[in-house]
């Protein structure tokens, strides 16, 4: 029983260390991708000052009123 714990031991670890060390590379590379996305985007809203609003249609609206 307790080789056979030293076994799973000695599995399971390295596999968790790589899975660790893969998440927090693709977490870092996300932050900083992140990161350069906010500035381009800041930059480009002061370029051009397009507004975006929101419109029901109307006809949705009698439509769900009716029924």
């Amino acid at each position: 029983m307790n080789l056979r714990k030293r076994m799973l031991r000695a599995l399971f670890f390295p596999v968790t260390v790589f899975l660790w060390l893969v998440g927090w590379c693709l977490y870092i590379v996300g932050s900083k991708n992140n990161q350069n996305r906010a500035g381009k985007s800041q930059a480009a809203s002061k370029k051009d000052p397009i507004e975006t609003i929101v419109m029901i249609n109307e006809e949705m609206l009698v439509a769900t009123d009716e029924s």
